[in-house]
């Protein structure tokens, strides 16, 4: 009896430190296993659900014009539920933001230099902060450079932040904000039409609504 009693505690503590080994944390509840893993993950961009949208006014009407072919990865680690955001980088071509009128695409094109300076991007630089505000979702500050036009600006946005889980370890990331710009800041010249009866209003703001996934670790 007691070489049984002795061969089961064996079993049960290579198990637990199996466990521990793997990045996971076990309890009597199966649903309560938490990701413990301090390798950063990088994750990609989906192209097909991200979108990238500017938005603005003219005289006469609102306007928006839309990118889904962005570009970029995120690099992150989660130990628990504190996450933590070393790297984002994004970029999308300038023609391919699309309205569905050519003529206003054509304009767009223009003011943005895009023959010039045909790719839009932003970089990360730092994080002001990160707070859990609910299971799986983070509010965020985030500090970057945006380029548009050729102009670069360190900009500070205010982000939320989802977790998606697959087999208990973190599959995907959604990031959405936005950003309130003026035109001139990156040395645009509002478009006009029609002689100049309709013109475009210098503010701008930048929708983002950001799907990642395809997970690899990082050593």
């Amino acid at each position: 009896m007691k070489l049984l009693l002795g061969l089961f505690c064996s079993v049960f503590s290579l198990f637990t430190m199996q466990a521990q080994n793997s990045g996971l944390s076990t309890t009597n509840n199966e649903n309560a296993i938490t990701v413990r893993n301090n390798s950063f993950q990088a994750f990609t961009l989906n192209k097909a659900k991200s979108t990238f949208t500017v938005k603005g006014t003219t005289t006469s009407h609102n306007w928006e014009i839309v990118s889904r072919t962005i570009a970029g990865n995120i690099v992150t680690v989660l130990n628990n539920d504190e996450l933590k955001i070393k790297s984002i980088n994004l970029k999308t071509a300038s023609k391919s933001l699309k309205s569905g009128k050519k003529l206003m695409d054509k304009k767009c094109y223009k003011a943005l230099k895009s023959e010039i300076h045909p790719t839009i991007s932003y970089q990360l630089n730092s994080v002001k902060n990160i707070e859990l505000i609910a299971k799986n979702s983070y509010k965020a500050t985030l500090i970057g450079s945006l380029t548009i036009a050729g102009i670069s600006k360190i900009i500070t946005t205010d982000v939320k932040i989802g977790l998606k889980y697959g087999n208990r370890t973190i599959s995907g990331f959604n990031i959405k904000g936005n950003k309130t710009l003026k035109m001139s800041d990156f040395n645009i010249t509002p478009p006009s039409a029609f002689f100049g009866i309709i013109k475009t209003g210098n503010d701008i703001s930048i929708v983002y609504n950001l799907f990642y996934n395809n997970k690899t670790l990082l050593k």
